[in-house]
């Protein structure tokens, strides 16, 4: 337990009449070595301080976190101990090529792109794991000289929206093109290309494969946004499940089965809500969403448990 002896002003204890204390730095407790009874206790919290109020001591005090392969710098040949760990003409040759890779392209690419990706994170509101595995592809990117030829902050984009692709997030171009000022078509080509170059690479470091968004998770952002009621969410649901399980939706766009599984439970519940909003919504064309709802209507309403 860490117990440490120290001076206790009682002279025994109350219970067993030991004369015998140890103190617990840990939980900041006296106690009796005989019976175990706690005679004080300290409440002073005593523990390392990770409370930030400033910029600097927020950088100070932040735990390891992935980055974009910022190293640390080479220090003197000294240790903490203050052994010798190498001879000071190799520690000066060491800092030498730590300079000169710091002034290298590559270098200043990660410099640019660090903050880029950050921002566009918070402003998507992305879990972590996301800004992880974008960090993961844009350095394999730098690494092979995929940028040269195209803007970072477009990789960059491009690199959040494989990530989210990879970890099945479903988010559409469109709201990538608002946060970033790109066009949905640059962001989708730079998307294209690291899919093309690096998707085999990242199955085998990290053994995941891009795979369609699931039609269940387009479900929820779309009923959400056009405020859609619960009970019609859930049998949009159903009816999803149900033409997955007769196979309906192979080779389909899942956009436009989601958004007609969408607009037949809203008229099975009767909540008004136009073809157009939820084809909007869903990003398809009004003509997806009937040829869907009428392909939906013919094979399925009537297997479908209301």
């Amino acid at each position: 337990m860490g117990l440490s002896r120290q001076t206790i002003k009682q002279t025994e204890c109350p219970e067993c009449g030991n004369k015998a204390f140890v103190y617990d730095s840990k939980m900041g407790e006296v106690i009796c070595t005989f019976c175990g009874y706690v005679l004080g206790k300290d409440h002073i919290n005593r523990k390392q301080e990770w409370r930030a109020y400033t910029q600097e001591e927020w950088e100070k005090r932040s735990r390891a976190a992935p980055n974009l392969g910022q190293s640390t710098q080479i220090g003197d040949k000294y240790d903490s101990r203050g052994m010798r760990k190498f001879p000071s003409s190799k520690i000066r040759r060491l800092k030498k090529h730590q300079r000169r890779a710091a002034k290298s392209k590559e270098a200043h690419n990660i410099r640019i792109a660090e903050p880029e990706l950050q921002k566009i994170i918070s402003k998507l509101h992305l879990p972590s794991n996301v800004k992880e595995l974008a960090t993961v592809v844009y350095k394999m990117a730098s690494e092979q000289n995929l940028i040269r030829g195209r803007t970072v902050i477009g990789i960059v984009a491009a690199s959040i929206y494989f990530a989210c692709r990879l970890l099945q997030i479903p988010r559409p171009l469109s709201e990538f093109s608002q946060k970033t000022g790109f066009s949905e078509k640059e962001i989708a080509r730079d998307y294209r290309f690291l899919h093309k170059e690096l998707a085999h690479k990242l199955n085998q470091k990290l053994n995941i494969k891009v795979q369609a968004p699931s039609y269940l998770q387009l479900i929820d952002p779309i009923t959400e946004n056009l405020q859609i009621s619960i009970k019609t969410a859930r049998l949009a649901t159903e009816i999803i499940k149900a033409a997955e399980k007769k196979k309906i939706t192979h080779g389909k766009d899942p956009k436009g089965m989601t958004a007609a599984a969408i607009y037949i439970a809203c008229v099975l519940n009767k909540e008004k809500m136009a073809q157009k909003e939820i084809a909007d919504e869903a990003q398809v064309t009004e003509v997806t969403l009937r040829n869907r709802y009428k392909e939906l209507k013919e094979k399925l309403l009537f297997e479908i448990s209301l």
